[in-house]
């Protein structure tokens, strides 16, 4: 244990060099970002994500595992933050007029007030920017920016507790559950590999709409998957970024499970393909899937809710059935609850959201929470301990783990402690797989959803916090960043 130990703080130190060297280059170069020094020798106000970016993104950052590990001293030195916009409210909303009218029509059906400052329409308009389905592509790129200026427009708040804890490191310590909130709150600076858009040759991705006929030779589609590489693809997110997440609304907040679910608050093959023996997936074919066969449509659920179509597609009759992986992750089982509760809250179930907020049934943001649902269901098994630590996914009355209901804190389970692997492409994914979201690529994860149909190349997604159900999703590969996680991969043996 103490030789471990010795490692750990050897690898620490090493690292902290380069840290500090690599800090003291960004000095050098005169960032502007470190100017606004107050007379006490501390920042004004917190570094941009864009400041921080070149130290940061350093090869030798120090692991989640290796900073739970480093004293307060070696962690506060890898502190970083979020960008915080330089607009004002009003100029944002004066400059994405389309957006703003979109979204004022939505608060003033609510009774929402129409301002940034306004929590609950900041998560409108990150609600909006997920409705891309059937919007012109001016109205997408608005839309999209609009989303992603309103979450950068909160950043300062979650800067601000990151702040808290760092002065409080620095002058008398943090208790364990402080260094574990620190940890999570802080951006994933190395996410992994992100969800590319399909290659195409045409020279334009013409946005997804409800009513869209298939592609009439979908051949031609699997022989532009085998042809081009990703290095080739155009990033249709250039210019969206300012100084450098919804979320199902809003941001990560673990500091306590009454905060937290919110907006994830302060948080197959084509019909002749032969499911794999080795539980891997076939990753040539560019076919349809469909949980639908899986919809049961049980205790009276009403298909076409919120404009939703009950009749939705049924597999095509050759078609192979949802598999069972090899680590024991039922897809069938997971879209069949996914459709199940599409549109409804298991509160029955898993009531602590509601009974944290006086009993209301839905008053809450709950992607990351139904995806846990719905995952669970589907057999990947609950690992129990501290409730505040990534370490841990599990639900319980009294309190649930961060990482059950945070898009951000279920992001850093997945990668850190499940080993799930990413999908690089469309072609790689299968019905079942799970989604995670980052609004503007700044390291903080927003959303999560289920995949539950998959037709033409088009990815179909099932999903709380605005209800939806088989909703295209795939004009999100356009303007955000994207992570696919491949559920056959996950470690499942606890």
């Amino acid at each position: 244990m103490e030789k471990r130990s010795s490692r750990i703080k050897r690898s620490i130190t090493r690292k902290r060099i380069v840290w500090i060297g690599a800090a003291a280059v960004l000095l050098l170069s005169a960032s502007l970002a470190y100017a606004g020094f107050n007379s006490g020798g501390e920042p004004s106000t917190p570094p941009s994500a864009d400041a921080e970016k070149s130290v940061t993104d350093v090869k030798e950052e120090p692991t989640v595992e290796e900073l739970a590990k480093a004293t307060d001293e070696e962690l506060v030195d890898h502190i970083h933050y979020y960008n915080e916009i330089s607009l004002s409210k009003e100029e944002i909303q004066r400059s994405h007029p389309i957006a703003a009218k979109i979204v004022n029509q939505k608060a003033k059906q609510q009774n929402v007030k129409p301002d940034l400052d306004n929590p609950r329409y900041r998560e409108l308009a990150m609600e909006a920017g997920l409705d891309l389905e059937g919007k012109t592509p001016e109205e997408q790129r608005e839309l999209a920016d609009f989303a992603k200026k309103a979450d950068q427009y909160e950043n300062k708040e979650l800067n601000k507790r990151i702040k808290e804890l760092e002065r409080k490191a620095k002058k008398e310590g943090l208790t364990e559950q402080e260094r574990a909130e620190l940890i999570s709150l802080l951006p994933i600076k190395n996410p992994g590999p992100k969800l590319k858009p399909e290659p195409k040759k045409e020279a334009e991705k013409k946005p997804s709409t409800p009513t869209e006929e298939p592609a009439k030779n979908p051949g031609k589609e699997e022989q532009n998957d085998k042809q081009q590489d990703g290095d080739g693809q155009p990033n249709p997110k250039e210019g969206d970024k300012q100084d450098g997440k919804p979320k199902d609304g809003v941001k990560d907040d673990p500091r306590d499970g009454k905060d937290a679910e919110p907006g994830e608050n302060k948080q197959k093959g084509t019909g002749k393909d032969e499911p794999r023996d080795d539980g891997q997936r076939d990753d040539s074919s560019d076919g349809d899937q469909d949980g639908n066969e899986q919809d049961s449509n049980e205790d009276g659920q009403s298909g076409n809710e919120d404009g939703q179509d009950e009749d939705s597609e049924q597999p095509e009759p050759n078609q192979p059935p949802l598999k069972t992986e090899a680590n024991g992750y039922n897809r069938a089982k997971a879209v069949e609850y996914a459709y199940k509760w599409w549109n409804k809250r298991n509160n029955e179930e898993y009531g602590f959201y509601s009974r944290e907020r006086g009993g209301c049934y839905d008053c809450w943001y709950d992607c990351t929470n139904f995806v846990s649902q719905v995952i669970k269901n589907g057999g990947i098994k609950e690992r129990v301990g501290n409730y505040n630590l990534y370490d841990y996914w599990f639900y319980n009355d009294d309190r649930p783990a961060l990482t059950w209901s945070l898009a951000h804190s279920f992001y850093l389970h997945m990668k850190n402690v499940r080993h799930a692997q990413n999908a690089t492409w469309p072609s790689e994914l299968q019905v079942g797989d799970i989604i995670s979201v980052d609004f503007e690529g700044d390291g903080q994860i927003n959303h999560s959803v289920v995949i539950t149909k998959i037709q033409n190349g088009q990815i179909f997604a099932t999903y709380h916090s605005s209800d939806n159900k088989d909703k295209n999703i795939t004009d999100w590969l356009l303007y955000y960043d994207v992570f696919a996680w491949k559920m056959e991969t996950v470690k499942n043996n606890y």
